[in-house]
């Protein structure tokens, strides 16, 4: 069974949930990323805040300043020392499904100091959810089946939490995500806590320390660099496969030059 639009369930799950009137309220839920793709610094601790119709998940381990990681995961010679731009924001991924928009931010692999913040419309999964059930800490969750960034993720959820988030740009089941697993088994999420947030501080508000561009601006900016790079001799190609969460991310390079090709026949 597919679940309804989520637009239009929305409303009806927030005012089941007991949020106050007068006070803003941000639920923390707190996660365990454990991943096998090229770039490794998405794991570790991972915690999402909710308010409203708006959530912002953070990458709490991700680097805070660049630097040298030692050896690439993957490198074919066991040699090639990787770098990294760290983030201050732990690369985070912001929702608000008042305005169907997500805001998130990238550590594309070259170009400048800065991290690129990047928007589209919130990424919506086609779940099959199922009948099997099981508990994670004291809720009670149901298993839905969807495909996601070129992966196929079992997830569990519970509906005694009514709102429709999750880890990393996981959404759109009429329940809180406690826990994903992609079927290739390069990616997983395991529930760690849920609660109600006590710190003034937080603020659930899209990422603003970075460039902020389109997509189309980006993908200007690495073609030009790209012939930066070829008049020098050199040339870049995609990141591996696996580098991303998200299978493929990138393939900006790889599309380019097949179109040039294209052209030049």
């Amino acid at each position: 069974m597919v679940p309804k639009t989520l637009i239009g369930i929305l409303p009806t799950l927030l005012l089941s949930f007991p949020l106050a009137a007068q006070e803003v309220i941000i639920y923390q839920v707190e996660y365990i990323c454990e991943t096998k793709i090229q770039t490794r610094h998405y794991d570790g601790l991972n915690t999402l805040y909710i308010s409203g119709d708006k959530s912002l998940y953070v990458h709490d381990e991700f680097p805070k300043v660049s630097g040298f990681t030692g050896v690439v995961r993957g490198s074919p010679d066991k040699r090639r020392v990787g770098y990294i731009k760290g983030d201050s924001e732990g690369l985070p991924v912001y929702l608000d499904f008042s305005k169907d928009t997500m805001i998130y931010k990238t550590d594309y692999f070259i170009l400048s100091r800065d991290n690129f913040i990047l928007s589209s419309k919130i990424p919506k999964i086609n779940w099959a959810i199922h009948t099997l059930e099981r508990d994670i800490g004291s809720y009670r969750t149901r298993l839905a089946v969807g495909d996601f960034g070129g992966r196929t993720y079992d997830v569990w959820f519970t509906e005694e939490i009514p709102l429709p988030f999750g880890p990393y740009m996981l959404n759109g089941l009429p329940g809180l995500i406690l826990e994903a697993f992609s079927r290739d088994e390069m990616v997983s999420y395991r529930f760690k806590s849920f609660k109600k947030n006590e710190d003034a501080g937080i603020e659930v508000t899209p990422p603003s320390d970075g460039m902020i561009l389109s997509m189309e601006k980006l993908t200007d900016i690495l073609i030009t660099d790209l012939y930066r790079a070829e008049s020098l001799g050199a040339t870049h190609n995609d990141p591996l496969p696996n580098r991303e969460i998200i299978k493929n991310k990138w393939t900006i390079f790889g599309d380019y030059k097949k179109k040039r090709e294209e052209r030049q026949k």
